[in-house]
């Protein structure tokens, strides 16, 4: 289910929203939720939990969440060149950038991320991170403010043109 859509027969729940997302760890009766713009853990209390795909959700899933409506988790729709070990160009942005910087410029490309939500989400050291950040930062592919001590990291036109080149 979680690479085509269909449906889920049963089984592990958790093992089910970590494929979908590692951010999405179930502890029953708790869905945690980290990494997708918001760390929040959302009780159910009996209201039910949907999983849908979608064609039109990428990168990585949403969050639907309102108290008197069952929770929603709308996750992305494996397209058809993708059942096939993904694009050409999604081989060739991991053999250009490697795996984990380009896994770090997707997470960037939807929203503003810290350095320490990049590290949880990609499973690395923050100091690894930081790293990985300085050296899409100065191929232009990055841009980062600071505020404090907090670092925020967004994608550049640059980048997102790079991200958008290898969907084709």
């Amino acid at each position: 289910m979680p690479s085509t859509g269909g449906t889920w027969p049963g089984g592990d729940l958790g093992a089910l929203l970590g494929a979908l997302h590692p951010g999405l760890v179930w502890r029953r009766p708790v869905l945690e939720v980290t990494g997708l713009g918001a760390d929040r853990d959302v009780r159910l209390d009996g209201r039910g939990l949907l999983v849908l795909p979608s064609y039109f959700c990428w990168r990585k899933p949403t969050l639907l969440k309102d108290p008197a409506l069952p929770c929603v988790v709308v996750y992305p729709m494996t397209h058809e060149t993708a059942l096939n070990g993904g694009t050409p160009g999604l081989r060739s942005l991991n053999a250009l950038l490697g795996r984990t910087r380009a896994g770090i410029l997707e997470s960037v490309a939807d929203h503003g991320v810290t350095t320490t939500e990049l590290a949880h989400d990609a499973g690395i050291s923050p100091a690894a991170a930081s790293h990985h950040v300085g050296i899409l930062r100065k191929a232009g592919l990055l841009s980062t403010c600071r505020a404090g001590k907090a670092a925020l990291h967004s994608v550049t036109p640059l980048g997102l043109a790079l991200l958008d080149g290898r969907a084709r």
